[in-house]
């Protein structure tokens, strides 16, 4: 059987190494991590992606009658969560009517969008930069976000996990205490159901709903993170080394930026129909739909051949082989540093 091989990196589950070879680590150690990673920041930990965000709307105490905007195609994860705390809309096009509460900016992929300033009434802004690796210093957190998501899972391979990167020390300490407040006993009940599940099978149906309920993190769980975070040079270095191999665009893209994506979008429409179908027979890389004009308030979906960053060096280069010099970029249509920044 053929790998399937995915945007995001394949997350791994806790293991004994993990248990045996590190202390305990509390929470606030794997925060003063990341801070250091993005200083002027701090950082609050959570279960996952999906509780983070959860807690920055339950602190502005939104409601049903609170619209919050997502981008279209957003995961149900993200959709639901906003549902339990105000109402999500997908469109831009009648907010002058309905003014927005708050905005979830997704920067897709890794690649950023526009609309990270977007007018709310609470001038709530919510970067999710959930399938993004960011580098140590990004220069993108000189543009003064409140409030930024990044998934670990996605990001670096973990388990579960989730971190909020912002500015204000009182929202920090606020947000831990949100966090804090949920049961421990409901966080290795949540871990256990996230263990066994798989795709369609009883335990991940289960999973979907339990996943917002508890913002703590099990103390295997937290080990795991901090064996992935004494590697995290080695994976931004690996990932900077793969982009330097498929396209030139996206390196300066991502030195620009700070901003590693998690894979690099080629519109299928302009690739050789001889090169697509021997990727597709070689390696079944996923095709998704982009975002090509990095705006939702003008945006343009594409469908896209999608080459993840994460893969091994090995595989990158045979990729790449089935490329003409310079191929990549010619089929890289969107322009990912198109005053921006």
């Amino acid at each position: 059987m053929k790998t399937i091989y995915k945007i995001w990196e394949k997350a791994q589950k806790p293991n004994f190494y993990d248990w045996i070879n590190y202390p305990e680590i509390s929470s606030s150690i794997i925060e003063k991590e990341f801070e250091g990673f993005y200083p002027g920041y701090n950082a609050i930990l959570f279960s996952s992606g999906r509780s983070a965000i959860g807690a920055i709307l339950k602190l502005f105490n939104l409601s049903r009658s609170n619209l919050v905007f997502c981008s279209p195609w957003s995961s149900h994860c993200v959709l639901n969560t906003i549902s339990t705390s105000a109402t999500p809309i997908t469109n831009l096009n009648s907010i002058d009517k309905n003014p927005l509460t708050a905005a979830i900016i997704y920067h897709q992929w890794g690649y950023l969008h526009k609309n990270f300033k977007l007018k709310t009434k609470n001038k709530l802004i919510i970067n999710d930069f959930a399938d993004s690796l960011l580098m140590k210093n990004a220069e993108i957190l000189k543009k003064d976000l409140d409030f930024l998501i990044i998934s670990l899972p996605k990001s670096i391979g973990t388990f579960t996990g989730g971190i909020i990167l912002c500015r204000s020390d009182k929202d920090a300490e606020s947000l831990r205490l949100i966090r804090d407040r949920s049961s421990r006993k409901l966080t290795h009940i949540q871990t256990l159901i996230k263990y066994f599940s798989y795709k369609d099978n009883l335990a991940n149906r289960y999973w979907n709903s339990v996943e917002p309920l508890s913002g703590r993190l099990t103390w295997y769980a937290r080990k795991q993170i901090w064996r992935k975070l004494k590697f995290f040079d080695n994976i931004v270095n690996n990932r900077l080394k793969n982009i330097e191999i498929l396209s030139k665009k996206i390196r300066n893209h991502v030195l620009s930026t700070g901003i590693i994506p998690s894979g690099i979008p080629i519109n299928k429409n302009n690739l050789k129909k001889e090169n697509f179908k021997t990727i597709n027979k070689n390696f079944l890389i996923e095709e998704k739909h982009f975002n090509t004009e990095l705006d939702y308030l003008n945006d343009e979906w594409t469908k896209t051949l999608l080459i993840p960053t994460h893969l091994d060096k090995k595989i990158i280069e045979k990729i790449k082989s089935n490329y003409e010099l310079n191929q990549i970029d010619d089929c890289i249509e969107f322009s990912p540093l198109n005053k921006i920044l």
